[in-house]
């Protein structure tokens, strides 16, 4: 499209079905789904979801993550929705993730995401998808894990399902900067590198939701099924060892 190019790190293995798009984190699959919704309602999904909003708790965690989304038919918006998808062009907190995913294993319901002990989690009037959506979604995330790149992120005996994130942050605003600062004798600023990975489980009927985020400057890439995957596991497998009275 135009002058963007996407391209996947690897072929995809298997039948090019939605579910091995997601499990092998295709952004050649994410890029067309992106490019196939209707707009509108694909923004606003997001905007449901609490994306684009000062609606949840610390909106102001990471800068640019409450900026409304704004599309129009130039081709710079066509760039949004086929980048949106594989998590480009849309900036969010890890509370942001953490509470999209609650609607997903909440059967579609919106929610509000509260971090203070003993707080439930509230349920917003309208649904953001139907019940037999966020079920075949998480299915997929079950997929993910059982058959794509998160395999770290399994619990012995409970059923898990997930997203992974693999994110290198440029910290030039402006690639002109790097030349510079070199030429004045400065080293470049080195890149961001986050790892992700945003899960439930037990996968039928959630219970937890777990948001991990791991970053660090400089370095290799860090890919958020090997970095943060494992750490989704340990917490789930800890929270399974708490009393019931203590799990939330």
């Amino acid at each position: 499209m135009g002058d963007l190019h996407v391209q996947d790190d690897a072929p995809i293995q298997g039948e090019p079905t939605l579910q091995n798009l997601i499990a092998q984190s295709s952004r050649i699959g994410a890029a067309r789904m992106g490019l196939l919704l209707p707009a509108d309602k694909y923004v606003g999904v997001l905007t449901s979801l609490g994306i684009g909003f000062e609606n949840v708790l610390y909106p102001h965690a990471i800068e640019n993550a409450n900026q409304p989304i704004r599309y129009n038919t130039r081709p710079e918006s066509q760039v949004l929705l086929a980048l949106a998808p594989d998590g480009g062009g849309v900036t969010v907190s890890l509370l942001q993730l953490a509470q999209a995913y609650l609607s997903l294993a909440g059967d579609g319901a919106a929610r509000i995401a509260w971090i203070h002990p003993g707080q439930q989690w509230a349920a917003l009037p309208k649904p953001v998808f139907r019940p037999e959506t966020a079920q075949a979604v998480r299915k997929m995330l079950g997929g993910v894990v059982s058959n794509g790149n998160a395999p770290q992120a399994k619990v012995e005996g409970l059923p898990t399902g997930g997203k992974t994130g693999t994110i290198i942050s440029l910290r030039h605003r402006d690639i002109s900067e790097a030349p510079a600062r070199e030429t004045e004798g400065q080293p470049p600023s080195p890149n961001r590198h986050t790892g992700l990975f945003v899960g439930m489980a037990p996968l039928a009927t959630p219970q937890y939701v777990v948001a991990v985020m791991l970053e660090r400057d400089g370095g290799e890439v860090m890919p958020g099924g090997k970095v943060a995957a494992p750490v989704f596991a340990r917490i789930v497998t800890k929270l399974q060892k708490l009393p019931i009275s203590a799990r939330h």
